[in-house]
């Protein structure tokens, strides 16, 4: 089911989707748990792009249960609500280089906060998640 961004919370998630730089990226455990982690992502083409640590426990969570949420920071009065549902896709595949050159342009400044080159940062983080969002909630 694709999500109309032109009606209701459509409009100001998707400007989130297209300018904010963190989301949270929530996984369910072995145990159930949930385990809400803060993720740099690019969107493009209709789906979400994050990179991870082919390694890290959020991916070996999407593994197992590929239905995520994810959330944007509220604003300082606990408005602006905008959770997604969605299905994450992190198998093994390529990054296409116009989404590694994508991710780069939005992220350089925060890889050079961490002391890493984009070069650095691609090794360290190197599985591309996609995320297919199913659906939209939240409130203003």
């Amino acid at each position: 089911m694709a999500i109309d961004f032109t009606t209701g919370l459509g409009p100001r998630a998707l400007e989130r989707l297209e300018n904010d730089e963190l989301i949270w990226l929530t996984t369910t455990g072995k145990g159930g748990q949930p385990n809400p982690n803060p993720v740099w992502f690019i969107w493009k083409d209709g789906r979400m792009l994050i990179l991870s640590n082919s390694k890290a426990a959020k991916v070996r969570a999407m593994r197992a249960n590929p239905r995520v949420s994810l959330s944007f920071n509220s604003n300082a009065t606990g408005g602006d609500i905008i959770i997604f549902n969605g299905i994450a896709d992190a198998d093994e595949k390529p990054l296409a280089p116009e989404d590694a050159a994508a991710y780069i342009v939005k992220y350089r400044e925060g890889m050079e906060r961490l002391g890493m080159t984009p070069e650095a940062y691609g090794k360290e983080f190197d599985l591309a998640v996609t995320v297919e969002l199913t659906r939209l909630r939240g409130f203003e």
